[in-house]
């Protein structure tokens, strides 16, 4: 504290903290970033495209998904129906190839199956034969 004179005058010393930064990169985990297109079956077949934002530890972590576009599917129109057995919707598969013999039409084939291992077994042979024939 300083005084001269009369007038009283207090001079205080100002203090102030400062931060430094030590800016270091480093590597603290991984990502993978795929594209996924996806066409789903409405009343009006939609195609998506989405970019999959995952984390590279053990497990795998989904963190992210962006959508990338969305349009209608060109010249696909679907039909739908559900069957009691595999042998029944052979039998209308066989009603339906003989409708029109000489047109080539895509199938998608969708079979819902509780048990695990006989969906497994179902994959592994439509695997085999869509690959043959893709």
């Amino acid at each position: 504290m300083e005084s001269n004179g009369h007038d009283q005058e207090i001079v205080f010393q100002l203090l102030g903290e400062r931060l430094v930064v030590d800016r270091e990169k480093r590597q603290i985990g991984e990502v993978i970033i795929r594209k996924v297109v996806e066409t789903e079956m409405v009343s009006v077949p939609l195609r998506r495209e989405k970019l999959i934002i995952e984390r590279v530890d053990d497990p795998v972590e989904k963190i992210g998904e962006v959508e990338l576009s969305r349009e209608k599917a060109q010249h696909i129109q679907g039909i739908t129906a559900e069957f009691p057995s595999l042998q029944i919707a052979i039998e209308a598969l066989k009603i339906l190839s003989l409708q029109n013999p000489g047109e080539s039409n895509r199938v998608h084939l969708e079979i819902f199956v509780q048990d695990g291992d006989l969906r497994t077994s179902y994959q592994n042979l439509l695997d085999n034969w869509s690959s043959k024939y893709s």
